[in-house]
């Protein structure tokens, strides 16, 4: 899934709301959903190219989700991979692409 996001924050400010943002997200307790994140990574590369993954946990259902963000002067461009398609029961993915892209846009408004 790749969701493209417009801004006009400039590479430095978009790269420090992005890479705060998933830093909380990774540490959010999602218990009340039964859900738990676990072993959250996330690296910035040459550039501005951020790598992240982590596991989401239902119950007995695991799935790792792999994904990057790249950051530019005007636009973020996401994408996330799934790396298993049991992330598919966990989370729809039209739902979550939808969530993902109104919560991008708060944050680089």
């Amino acid at each position: 899934m790749e969701i493209t996001i417009s801004h006009n924050l400039g590479t430095t400010e978009a790269v420090k709301r992005i890479d705060n943002f998933l830093s909380e997200l990774m540490k959010k307790d999602f218990s009340d959903k039964k859900v738990e994140i676990k072993d959250p990574e996330k690296l910035w590369r040459i550039g501005n190219l951020m790598i992240f993954s982590f596991k989401v946990k239902q119950g007995f259902k695991r799935a790792k989700i792999e994904g990057s963000i790249r950051v530019e002067e005007k636009k973020a461009v996401l994408n996330i991979q799934p790396s298993n398609p049991i992330v598919r029961t966990l989370v729809d993915e039209d739902k979550l692409k939808k969530v993902v892209e109104t919560k991008a846009r708060e944050l680089l408004s």
